[in-house]
């Protein structure tokens, strides 16, 4: 059974003043720290994470972490291609 956690989108705090709110769907291998991976790289590029959803994949279909980041609009507009060099990230699309 494919194991999910969620923070509704309704009780996620606004962006602090001065960021843009940038939203990410990633596929991913079964790899079992593409997640810190993909934190870790928000908190190096000074984004906070406001939301995270985690669907767990299986043989069938690939993991898919949804995420949205606030975060400066300089430091944001490369954040979709450093999520998609992370090792275990397939595609990013951003939305």
């Amino acid at each position: 059974m494919p194991m999910t956690a969620s923070v509704p989108a309704e009780t996620a705090l606004a962006p602090p003043v001065g960021t843009a709110l940038r939203r990410y769907e990633l596929t991913t291998t079964r790899g079992s720290e593409v997640l810190m991976r993909v934190i870790g790289l928000v908190r190096r590029r000074c984004g906070e994470v406001v939301t995270l959803e985690f669907r767990s994949g299986d043989r069938h279909r690939p993991q898919v972490l949804e995420l949205a980041v606030a975060i400066d609009p300089r430091q944001g507009s490369s954040l979709g291609l450093r999520l998609a060099g992370l090792i275990d990230v397939m595609t990013v699309r951003e939305y």
